[in-house]
């Protein structure tokens, strides 16, 4: 058998596939990285004191809508690029940084000039910056497991998904703890972590999940 052979046959047994079976272990991947994010970051650094005074506040719920507004589109393409005949289309990926961008317009529109760089800045950068991707370690773990047990045609760009979901799920753990509630934080920061733990995916994808 040559090698174009052995391919096509690897490909037709991973699409024979139950989609089913897919569709349950990226789900069990997702709802069991998400709850162990959120007991990690109960169990270590703790909600915000006053997340029950906050909780209705915008800026505070627009952390969640755009982490969220990544995670769940990222967790459609990590389904769409495990099955190898998908051609994921990554244009819902640009929702949350569109919603980011808007935010941040209204913000510089809202606030002082003099403020901004304090805004963007907030009181806990660098801890931002660490938590995000180590609250995504959970999800990664999850959705790389599932990713093994399917036949992504592209395995760098899979990683790279699973590693945005993951990214998506550890900053809405993370935004409980943080009391930086600025769009501008959320974009130079939490997007740092995002980017950088979406970066880590790609290049463990393209290691781990070749065929």
């Amino acid at each position: 058998m040559n090698t174009e052979s052995l391919i096509a046959t690897l490909t037709t047994d991973a699409a024979a596939r139950p989609r089913r079976s897919l569709a349950r272990d990226c789900w069990l991947a997702l709802i069991g990285g998400a709850v162990v994010a959120v007991a990690m970051m109960a169990a270590t650094i703790h909600p915000r004191a006053d997340f029950a005074v906050v909780d209705h506040e915008p800026r505070f719920l627009f952390k969640f809508v755009v982490s969220l507004a990544l995670a769940l589109p990222a967790a459609w393409l990590v389904f769409r690029a495990a099955r190898p005949q998908a051609k994921p289309r990554l244009a819902s990926l640009m929702i949350a940084p569109l919603l980011l961008i808007l935010a941040c317009a209204i913000e510089l529109y809202l606030t002082p000039s003099s403020t901004w760089a304090t805004r963007a800045i907030g009181s806990n950068a660098i801890f931002c910056a660490i938590c995000v991707p180590l609250l995504s370690i959970a999800p990664m773990i999850g959705l790389f497991y599932a990713l093994s047990r399917a036949a992504p045609a592209n395995a760098r760009l899979a990683g790279f998904v699973a590693g945005l979901c993951a990214g998506g799920i550890g900053a809405a753990a993370y935004a409980a703890h943080c009391t930086d509630d600025s769009p501008l934080f959320v974009a130079v920061w939490y997007s740092m972590g995002v980017v950088l733990i979406g970066a880590v995916g790609a290049l463990l994808g393209s290691r781990y999940l070749r065929w």
